[in-house]
């Protein structure tokens, strides 16, 4: 639990689900682990936590199979948890201790009910296993009643010590020699692989090289770095245990932080260009959980972006796994917490002053500058800072990431040049900066060269349009040490540009060109490498702005703050066509509505038709606007108002490809974007409190052919909510409690959530990664 592996590919007649359930310490996990590694030095393992899974590849009747086998929690605690992961399931193993009586009572009175009440392939093959006969001695369970249970159930039946490893192979073979004499999940298994093989002929022969682990973790969320390489293509497997700390404090005493697998910052995903990530989200909050991928293309798959249009929260004690693979991109992402006002970091606060703020839309400026998580350097009330340690003479990359919440930065080391190398998956023309201007959500890659006298030096991020002050909370400092140096960082904190020059920022945007002749890959179709001469399908112009709806203050695009409904938007996309829950274009989506009002915002992109979108900014802040699904080329900004002859403007010879991208105030950006992505992506503001009231939007990628080499399927573990959540199973008397359904409240919660917001208010995060 908790690492990553990696798992090469291999090619497989067969795969199938295989559930392992029984009491807490009878051995699951050490069986699972026995039969995985091939190792008798099995030790005592701690108890699991949640579900855990893992792939085993091997041969039985001549045929090759893959079993994914879920080692689930025999905690009564964890049975919310498990309750879903008895879906699908082609095998299960029901295992007792045969020293410890109880453990086999309980499989009577308890797992083999459950098994019936929740198990959704009623074909499924059982095996009853009575593990730990290697204490004899101890035994307090007969052979013969095991076998007794075993038939009165219709089960196979063996013993086993995983110990010794005693009949463990056996096990496994008995158990999927059975699952292939049965028609109905021999036919599962073989679809199983057909899709795989399908997603395999869709995807290319392009790799990509694996970053080396950086050495600085980002804050609050995390950095996925992915650089192209000639490695083959590989599962990596992560277990993130989300919960509150109230131990990390990196703003004030009285404010803990949401941490995953108890780090603040969270981990790092080191993958390769084409790899496939399967990240096992468990939901340690008391409040239903998504993530969200920032920059990550779910080729064909929107079910895993993990905003509320598209999936169903996790609910509080339920995991669920995210299953999504790296399309031919490489370069510096972030994820965070999708929902609920959750992204910059958590904590408890006034519940009525925030509820009060936000509800009037004013800016909510953050009271502190976070670099790595670490408060400024020489700060007063500094318990730690971050310092980068280089060694003289040699050249480091930088990545340096905006995970915040409201304001963008200008980075700067004080006396080195920076290079700019890559931003958000393009690697552009080399420029050499001396500052660089990162919006939310934008992400960078700079080379820097430790060429100066070995001593400490500044490392700054100041805030756009802010009169921060050196001292000031507002301004993050870092410590570039060289390894020999005995002098500190002193002085006046190095200059940048005026936090209000706003032509300095765009000048800056404009030079920022993609490099045309460095090999890595592109978003474009069909090999063209500029856009000067695409045919344009149709043009969204899209105008943030604030209104009073209902007597309250929200952030609007085109007058329409959106309105989340209780039913994700791709769930009732797929099964009916969106009916009762949106209307396809009922809003104009390049032109202004009349009246301000809240309403499901979804607009259509025609597939395979080249779009302009426009983004104009009536707010009197910087904004930023992230797309979901694709990675668009930034033709144009500038200040004013966006007018036809603005196009003459445009550089449509080398412009750069990014998700991200920022518009000024009272000014405007335009993007083209290439819709061969089906699906249902969001299109935001990366504001989070703009976000939160109103400011985004879905855009519906169509394609009718239905081969799924097209567009994905729903994932097998596909949770429902809303209009559609099943009702709860009723339980037979002595049956455990039945689990919570999914929280369906997802309207109200865009509404409601404040408890865990007024640290979000508070905290500006960037990242930093060095290698």
């Amino acid at each position: 639990m908790g690492s990553a592996s990696r798992v090469g590919s291999s090619s497989y007649d067969y795969s199938f689900k295989v559930l392992l359930i029984g009491d807490s310490a009878v051995g699951k996990s050490s069986l699972l682990l026995s039969f995985i590694s091939n190792s008798n030095s099995i030790h005592d393992l701690s108890p699991t936590i949640g579900v855990d899974f893992k792939i085993k590849f091997f041969t039985v009747a001549g045929k090759r199979l893959k079993l994914t086998i879920w080692d689930t929690a025999g905690q009564e605690r964890f049975g919310t948890v498990i309750s879903s992961y008895y879906r699908g399931a082609h095998g299960i193993i029901l295992v007792y201790d045969v020293t410890r009586r109880e453990t086999f009572t309980n499989l009577i009175d308890i797992w083999a009910k459950e098994v019936e009440l929740y198990s959704t392939n009623h074909d499924s093959i059982k095996i009853l296993v009575g593990n730990k006969v290697d204490k004899e001695s101890e035994r307090a369970v007969s052979k013969e009643e095991g076998m007794a249970l075993a038939q009165q159930h219709r089960c196979l039946f063996l013993e086993c010590s995983a110990k010794t490893r005693e009949n463990v192979q056996q096990c496994f073979n008995d158990l999927s020699l059975k699952i292939l004499d049965v028609p109905g999940l021999r036919e599962k298994g073989s679809l199983a692989v057909r899709r795989q093989n399908q997603k395999q002929l869709y995807e290319t022969s392009q790799r990509g090289f694996v970053a080396p682990q950086l050495k600085h973790a980002i804050c609050a969320i995390l950095v996925l770095p992915f650089l192209v390489t000639t490695a083959t293509s590989a599962d990596i497997f992560l277990d993130w245990h989300v919960s509150i700390d109230f131990n990390l404090k990196p703003v004030s005493s009285d404010q803990p932080v949401i941490t995953i697998n108890g780090m603040f910052p969270g981990p790092l995903i080191n993958a390769t260009t084409n790899d496939n990530i399967h990240v096992n989200v468990f939901n340690g909050l008391d409040d239903p959980l998504l993530f969200t991928w920032n920059g990550i293309q779910q080729r064909l798959d929107s079910w895993q972006d993990g905003v509320s249009g598209t999936n169903c929260p996790i609910p509080a004690g339920w995991n669920w796994t995210y299953d999504f693979l790296v399309k031919d991109q490489i370069g510096t992402f972030s994820y965070f917490p999708s929902i609920n006002f959750l992204k910059a970091g958590g904590g408890f606060g006034p519940i009525r002053d925030i509820r009060y703020r936000l509800s009037t839309a004013n800016a909510l400026p953050p009271d502190w500058m976070l670099i790595n998580g670490k408060r400024p350097y020489m700060n007063n009330f500094s318990v730690s800072y971050e310092s980068i340690n280089v060694t003289q003479g040699k050249t480091y990359l930088l990545r340096i990431s905006n995970v915040g919440t409201t304001w963008s930065f200008n980075f700067r080391i004080q006396n080195h040049q920076m290079v700019l190398v890559e931003t958000e998956g393009s690697y552009v023309n080399q420029i050499e900066l001396e500052s660089l201007d990162v919006h939310v959500g934008q992400s960078y890659s700079v080379l820097v060269t430790a060429n100066e006298d070995a001593a400490d030096y500044y490392i700054v991020a100041s805030p756009k349009v802010s009169n921060a002050t050196d001292n000031s909370t507002l301004v993050g400092v870092a410590v570039l040490h060289y390894d020999n140096s005995t002098t500190p960082a002193k002085g006046s904190l190095p200059s940048g540009p005026d936090p209000f020059d706003v032509q300095f920022s765009i000048n800056q945007a404009k030079s920022i060109r993609w490099n045309l002749t460095t090999g890595a890959a592109r978003p474009n179709p069909q090999g063209t490498f500029n856009v000067s001469n695409v045919t344009i399908s149709e043009t969204f112009i899209l105008n943030a702005s604030v209104a009073t709806i209902d007597g309250l203050s929200r952030y609007t695009v085109n007058n329409v703050s959106y309105l989340t409904p209780d039913t994700p938007l791709k769930l009732a996309d797929y099964f009916s066509n969106g009916t009762g829950v949106y209307e396809l274009d009922a809003f104009s989506k390049n032109s202004s509505n009349a009246k301000a009002v809240s309403g499901v915002f979804v607009a259509s992109a025609l597939h395979k038709g080249w779009t302009e979108i426009v983004l104009k900014n009536s707010l009197d802040m910087i904004d930023t606007w992230h797309l979901d699904g694709y990675s668009f080329f930034v033709v144009g900004m500038g200040e004013g108002e966006w007018s036809l002859e603005s196009r003459l403007t445009y550089n449509l010879y080398d412009p750069v490809g990014r998700s991200s991208v920022q518009v000024y105030p009272g000014g405007w950006s335009a993007v083209y974007v290439y819709p061969d992505n089906p699906g249902m992506w969001n299109l935001r503001s990366q504001n989070l409190q703009s976000w939160y009231l109103g400011e985004e939007l879905y855009v519906r990628v169509y394609d009718a052919d239905p081969n799924p080499a097209k567009e994905k399927p729903p994932p097998p573990n596909l949770l429902l909510c809303g209009k559609y959540e099943p009702p709860a199973p009723t339980p037979a008397p002595s049956v455990s409690p039945t689990p919570s359904a999914p929280s369906s409240n997802a309207c109200n919660l865009h509404k409601t959530r404040y408890l865990i917001a007024m640290i979000t208010t508070v905290i500006c995060f960037f990242y930093i990664g060095v290698h």
